[in-house]
């Protein structure tokens, strides 16, 4: 019956959606059993976590910049395997005691010897505690002592002078490598390669016996020396007789020889010319194949020539060779003499290290000094093989320090809920038109997050947030869950206070509408009618107002004109013109457009008297049925509220939370309904403080006061 005593789970009522309350690593081994549709998010964007980046790096274990199940799985399975005391986790301390480790079974004991090294190299040997910081201070945990983990012995000083000089030897030779603390030291790979060209050099040297001297080095100890000159000069004589055997071709085939020309700068410039000399050929190629030693060789090559007739040639051929003139079949002679040296030349091996001599080479092979520095090599790679686990350390640290935030912020949305705290994936809370707004997150793409988040149902305020000079701006969402819209819109400015409390400037740059209380949705349409009537009214007095004045200035013109002309009149006494017939209008309809006016005037006037008078007598008439009016109206009020409550309510029922963060990219399985106590949490009117007393008097009455009576 082992099955009585397993542990029970709690699910806690958050909105509705019931969630895994998870409040000590106790309750992590719940997630093994937790099947995914449990929990509120299988799928997150690393990007939306506030955390610390290496602990996601390392749960990132599929490298896709993601957080999901199956990783959190394998984090609290690892956690409760190597933890046996699991008290610092439950505090969210960043602080590991070495006796919290499970020591049962291998791997916990590499990780308290490995925190062992770690304080030793530290200075802090025999303590019971170590630190997140001081697991993290590499450089000074390597520092420490020769032997580091990382396989490299400097020569620094700590050793011997045989070993140092040993080593010093291996780095002027194969080069050197970078130990952890700095110093260049040499690893196995460098002493490996070193030994191997110290052997294969010897060897090499050690073939001119074995195989016979007079083969390998036809002249001797000059041998070197005369190969020297003889590969120098071999391409151009080479060279020279392929051309002969051009030349006789030609001549066979009845054309004519090839002549190079000859750029006129080599006659004005001595580097030119030197260089014309180094490029031309040999010697002029002649048809019978010859190459005489003393008639015309290029001068660039004459000496070496010569020499080599007389050092190379002649010796190698043994009296077959008059010195005068030389042609192929002597040459490939030559060429096979100093064949077996090339042959050996080219199986030189261990050129690296010939600079320090072969004595000194066969006294470092036959000393103890390679197995010395193999030893150390060996005893600083087993301190490696302990160092190695850091990177566990820290992650166990790092666990204990962030894991159950974590999952109350992906298995469970617990914090996300609380006022008291922030959820990781919240940027912090954004004070805008006297209200509060504690959740907000961060989006990369306003357009297409708001083309996905419509399907939520909530107001939601798009903002830009910026900071310093030295601060890229980025963007938030904002959900609207309560208040009044009247003052929120583009352009609208806040403050974000993030997690850290640095304050940060906002601006509204994009709504998208929808209820957020039932008031505001039953006024939705009495303000959207009186806005209409509004821009009607505004429509017809601006017409309105036009006209008139156009009428107000054809007037002002003709009596303008009217006085002008009377007066010229006046100047010349004219006769009188005969009077108008009656009716007739003015000349130039000067006093007609003023009386056109004025008869307007009054028919206007005449029409808002009519008017009223008709609704003062419609009233009258009605006498004690003014009620049905009363009734009119409020059946016409009736048919436009109660439809849309009814639609508000709805809408206002299906709004969601959940569909704001899928629009981040999360993968979440229970709805996040807006309850009435989210809705409150979400967005707030903070009280002032019971500090401050509230004088309620308006003030602007007595100053107005005063001010009129100064006057």
């Amino acid at each position: 019956m082992a099955f009585l005593t397993r542990q029970k789970f709690a699910f806690e009522n958050y909105g509705g959606s019931y969630q895994l309350r998870i409040q000590s690593a106790a309750d992590l081994a719940a997630l093994e059993e937790l099947d995914d549709p449990f929990w509120m998010a299988t799928s997150a964007p690393l990007s939306q976590l506030t955390c610390d980046p290496v602990l996601l790096d390392r749960l990132d274990r599929l490298r896709n910049q993601r957080l999901q199940s199956c990783e959190v799985r394998r984090a609290a399975r690892w956690l409760l395997h190597v933890l046996a005391d699991r008290r610092r986790a439950d505090e969210r301390s960043d602080v590991l005691e070495l006796a919290a480790i499970d020591t049962s079974h291998d791997e916990g004991r590499q990780l308290r010897d490995t925190a062992r090294r770690v304080l030793r190299n530290l200075g802090h040997d025999g303590e019971g505690t170590l630190s997140l910081a001081q697991a993290r201070d590499h450089q000074a945990i390597f520092a420490q002592g020769l032997a580091n983990g990382d396989g490299v012995i400097p020569a620094d000083g700590q050793l011997d002078a045989e070993l140092d000089a040993f080593i010093q030897d291996i780095i002027a030779t194969e080069g050197s490598t970078t130990d952890l603390n700095g110093a260049l030291g040499v690893d196995q790979a460098l002493v490996d390669a070193f030994l191997a060209n110290s052997r294969a050099l010897i060897d090499w040297h050690d073939a001119v016996r074995a195989e016979g001297g007079e083969e390998l080095l036809p002249f001797g100890a000059d041998t070197a020396a005369r190969y020297e000159l003889y590969a120098r000069l071999a391409p151009a004589i080479r060279a020279y007789f392929r051309q002969c055997d051009v030349v006789e071709l030609n001549r066979s085939l009845g054309r004519a020889a090839a002549r190079a020309e000859c750029p006129a700068e080599v006659f004005d410039n001595e580097s030119a010319a030197a260089d014309y000399l180094a490029r031309a050929p040999l010697a002029a190629p002649r048809a019978d194949g010859l190459l005489r030693i003393e008639e015309g060789v290029n001068p660039h090559y004459r000496a070496a020539v010569a020499e080599l007739a007389t050092t190379v040639i002649a010796p190698a051929l043994k009296g077959g060779f008059n010195g005068e003139q030389l042609d192929e079949r002597q040459w490939r002679a030559v060429e096979h003499t100093f064949a077996p040296y090339e042959g050996w030349l080219a199986a030189k091996a261990g050129g690296q290290v010939e600079t320090l001599g072969l004595d000194k080479l066969r006294g470092y092979l036959d000393s103890d000094l390679p197995a010395r520095l193999q030893s150390l090599i060996e005893s600083d790679l087993a301190v490696g093989k302990e160092l190695s686990v850091l990177k566990d350390l820290e992650f166990l640290i790092l666990l204990q320090r962030w894991f159950l935030d974590i999952c109350n912020n992906f298995v469970s949305f617990a914090y996300l809920y609380d006022p008291r705290r922030r959820a990781m994936f919240e940027t912090g809370r954004v004070v805008m038109d006297g209200h509060v707004f504690n959740m907000n997150f961060r989006v990369t793409d306003v357009a297409a997050h708001s083309a996905r988040a419509e399907r939520a149902g909530i107001y939601l305020l798009y903002s830009e947030v910026t900071g310093g000079p030295e601060d890229a701006p980025f963007y938030i969402v904002t959900p609207v869950t309560t208040g009044r819209l009247a003052n929120l819109g583009p352009g609208k400015r806040g403050v974000l206070f993030d997690a850290s409390g640095r304050q940060w400037e906002t601006r509204v740059v994009k709504v998208v509408e929808n209820p957020v209380n039932l008031r505001e949705a039953i006024a939705a349409p009495f303000k959207r009618i009186g806005a209409q009537i509004s821009a009607t009214a505004e429509r017809i007095t601006s017409g309105a107002e036009k006209q008139l004045e156009t009428q107000i200035a054809e007037a002002s013109s003709g009596i303008e004109a009217g006085v002008k002309g009377g007066i010229a009149a006046s100047a010349t006494a004219p006769a009188p013109p005969p009077a108008p017939e009656p009716g007739a209008s003015a000349p130039g309809g000067r006093v007609g457009g003023l009386r056109d006016m004025l008869l307007s005037g009054g028919v206007a006037v005449a029409a808002l008297g009519s008017s009223f008078a008709f609704i003062g007598k419609t009233l009258s008439e009605m006498g004690s049925k003014w009620w049905l009016v009363l009734v009119a109206v409020a059946v016409g009020l009736t048919l436009v509220v109660i439809p849309t409550a009814l639609i508000a309510s709805l809408r206002l029922r299906r709004r969601n939370l959940s569909g704001v963060l899928e629009a981040s990219d999360w993968a979440i399985n229970a709805p996040m309904r807006l309850t009435r106590n989210l809705r409150r949490l979400i967005v707030q009117r903070p009280p002032h403080p019971t500090s401050i007393a509230k004088l309620r008097r308006d003030l602007t009455r007595s100053l107005g006061r005063a001010f009129r009576l100064n006057r």
